[in-house]
């Protein structure tokens, strides 16, 4: 299932494909945000994006998640076939989107490095 053009990869969508990414996948953290990475096996590029109250008002962390959206709506560099989780780790109104370009830039080169050896999908449930 993809989306029109110029709208961007899709989404995770439901607890159980957030869950799946927190436990069969790898993670590493960089300015403040936490990122969780799975193979999902096919070519699409799927995320979502996680900002618990306890990070800033519902103003900051809604801003947050569009800038996230944006940069990687515009970035061409997103790894394909993986399932990708954005953790927020500190107050979202301390990150600037240039901040965040340069964060998500790193983090799609990190898992483009971890490709090979990414752990294949685990069968069971």
């Amino acid at each position: 299932m993809s989306r029109a053009p110029g709208r961007g990869p899709d989404t995770l969508k439901t607890n159980a494909e957030f869950q799946r990414v927190f436990t069969e996948g790898f993670r590493f953290f960089r300015n403040g945000l936490g990122f969780y990475a799975r193979s999902n096996g096919g070519e699409a590029f799927r995320f979502g994006i996680v900002a618990p109250k306890r990070f800033g008002h519902a103003v900051d962390r809604n801003r947050f998640r569009r800038r996230v959206r944006e940069v990687i709506r515009l970035s061409p560099e997103v790894p394909p076939g993986f399932d990708v989780v954005i953790c927020v780790g500190k107050p979202c109104g301390d990150l600037g989107f240039d901040v965040i370009r340069k964060t998500l830039l790193w983090a799609w080169s990190r898992i483009r490095r971890a490709s090979p050896a990414a752990p294949d999908g685990v069968a069971g449930g």
